[in-house]
């Protein structure tokens, strides 16, 4: 199939991040079977990797509601009233709640007192 240039652009970025050899093929070399499976297998080690790397990069940037409410150490029900009233954003999947760690961070600097009273 023919490819558009934005996924030629797209694999060639990927190549080049990888450092990868621009690919070119012979149609003239024959490759056993076991030759191609073994190949294929490294292809799908490394792509594997690649998204492995950028699912924990991605949930690195969340929390779990039980993550918050350890962190903050607040009780379940004054994590569902902030949850509730928009004090705390979230994303919510099915039955799974979750918190961006810059949101949560921003709720705790801005309501630093600064100074402690005595």
């Amino acid at each position: 199939t023919q490819k558009t240039g934005r996924e030629v652009d797209d694999l060639e970025l990927l190549r080049q991040k990888l450092g990868l050899e621009p690919l070119s093929v012979d149609y003239s070399t024959k490759f056993s079977l076991s030759e191609v499976e073994t190949e294929l297998k490294k292809l799908s080690e490394l792509l594997k990797g690649i998204y492995l790397s950028r699912k924990k990069e991605f949930m690195s940037e969340w929390m779990s509601g039980d993550e918050v409410l350890c962190y903050l150490k607040i009780s379940t029900g004054t994590f569902r009233t902030w949850r509730g009233n928009g004090t705390l954003p979230y994303s919510k999947i099915e039955h799974k709640f979750y918190f961006r760690k810059e949101d949560v961070e921003k709720l705790l600097k801005k309501n630093y007192n600064g100074a402690a009273k005595r």
